[in-house]
């Protein structure tokens, strides 16, 4: 059966978890066999003629043993959730870690699927599968040690069909396995396309592309719909197939048994033991079966979420050395600096060399799409040059489209100072031309993410005291734009 290697050792606090379940499972699991020899000691009574103290005494045990069961089952289901819970919470870490680390070289479209339900979908490995799987290979063996002491011929028949179930059931989880790789890469194309239409949203309206746009959405989800229904059919004739191999083993077990029983080589007490077993014999590895079904795309999920993990590292310690060998002066020092694009035909910077100085006020002038941003970008270390040599000191670099978060406008001027006071932030905005907009008592102004309603309309309202009608300070932001 499959495991993966990286994903069940990444998370060791969860193993533990596993592991504890495991021993609750097997516990759970000699209470069953208790339950078997004790209803084959009350046949046996009965056909044997023997004293109602000694099915009283069986009938105690097997309530004991079903009490057992009862409190370890529940206990192991209990073991495994928290054992997805922190295989969640220490891969979300990682993820988002690795995310952060690789803010500036951008973030895939799908990233989001993900860190979000890319680790919600590993539940069903940690919860189910592994555990099931553990199980599925220790409940056999002690069963088969078991029946073997009641009848070698019985116990044989079941450790001869069990591989011919796995064989089975492996092979149907190797195609299976295909299509889920196929249904989850459908999954995250039409996840890429929801997010890219959503970040560019108001410009497919500006340039009326938005139906076109979502017929082509429509197209996808109908593409992730019959990938759904592929997988589900899979699944489906799967199940028949696992069922027929499971329920059929336990049925060629009990006809073994029954008739080792009409041979006389098996007593009845013992064959009621023998049937009772051989059905939990089959069952974990049956059960095997469905929980890899639910697990398949989580583990398809996690090795995306690591080669994003990867790359991105590789991506950190990459900016870090060379962040390391830029810093080396107090300014800024290109020489003979290049830069082109992937695939690009021309370079967007060719043989630039420039010196600025701290106290000194440098300005980069040029025509649209000359490579000032790109210039900006290799000085700040977005961007590493493909020739020559960058030298800077310690700098920082404001962004033209910097992002505005919801709150309000004292609040996102106290970013970069937090014990700004009123006088200090409206001096910054007298500076930059915005003391016409923004006042003293427009401040504290709440503004939606992005910078929603922060427009001319809107500070009008505010300075009146009152509230702007709901939409109205997007309209007006829009209509801002548009006149602009």
């Amino acid at each position: 059966m499959f495991v993966d290697r990286r994903l069940t050792c990444a998370v060791p606090s969860a193993l533990a978890w596993v592991a504890l379940g495991f021993v609750l499972r097997m516990i759970g699991l000699a209470a069953t066999v208790v339950v078997a020899f004790s209803v084959a000691d009350i046949v046996a009574v009965l056909l044997g003629g023997g004293t109602v103290e000694e099915v009283f005494s069986a009938l105690v045990t097997i309530a004991v043993a079903v009490v057992v069961r009862a409190a370890s089952i529940p206990g192991a289901d209990q073991c495994h959730s928290r054992a997805a819970g922190a295989a969640r919470a220490q891969l979300r870490s990682a993820a988002l870690r690795a995310a952060v680390s690789r803010e500036s070289s951008g973030l895939p479209a799908d990233a989001s699927q993900l860190v979000v339900s890319g680790i919600e979908s590993l539940e069903a490995y940690f919860a189910s599968y592994l555990p099931q799987l553990a199980y599925a290979v220790a409940a056999p063996l002690v069963l088969f040690g078991v029946v073997l002491t009641l009848n070698p011929a019985t116990a044989w028949t079941m450790l001869a069909i069990t591989p011919v179930t796995f064989i089975l059931i492996g092979g149907l989880l190797t195609v299976a396995r295909k299509r889920a790789g196929g249904h989850f890469r459908t999954f995250g194309k039409l996840g890429r396309f929801f997010v890219e239409s959503m970040e560019g949203l108001p410009t497919l309206v500006l340039y009326r592309r938005d139906e076109e746009r979502g017929r082509r959405f429509n197209e996808l989800s109908e593409d992730f719909r019959r990938a759904t229904m592929r997988l589900l059919q899979m699944q489906l004739s799967s199940i028949v197939v696992m069922d027929l191999a499971a329920y059929g083993g336990a049925a060629a077990t009990m006809l073994v048994a029954v008739a080792q029983v009409a041979r006389g080589d098996l007593d009845p007490g013992a064959a009621f033991a023998v049937l009772l077993l051989s059905s939990e014999f089959f069952l974990p590895i049956r059960a095997l079966g469905s929980a890899f079904h639910v697990a398949m795309t989580s583990v398809v999920a996690s090795r995306r979420l690591f080669s994003f993990m990867d790359e991105a590292n590789r991506s950190g310690a990459v900016q870090a050395a060379q962040l390391a060998e830029r810093m080396t002066g107090t300014g800024v020092e290109l020489s003979r600096v290049g830069f082109r694009y992937p695939d690009a035909s021309a370079d967007a910077l060719d043989d630039v060399t420039m010196s600025a100085q701290p106290g000194r006020i440098t300005a980069v002038v040029g025509e649209s799409g000359s490579g000032k941003s790109t210039l900006v970008a290799i000085i700040a270390g977005l961007r590493h040059a493909c020739a020559g040599t960058v030298t800077v000191g310690r700098v920082s670099v404001v962004a033209q489209g910097s992002y505005i978060f919801s709150g309000t406008i004292a609040s996102n001027l106290r970013l970069a100072l937090p014990d700004a006071t009123a006088e200090q932030m409206v001096a910054v905005c007298r500076q930059v031309r915005l003391d016409e907009v923004v006042r003293a008592e427009d401040l504290t102004y709440p503004i939606a993410e992005g910078g929603g309603g922060l427009s001319g309309g809107a500070t009008t309202e505010a300075r009146r005291g009152a509230r702007p009608p709901p939409g109205q300070a997007r309209d007006d932001l829009r209509r801002s734009d548009i006149e602009y």
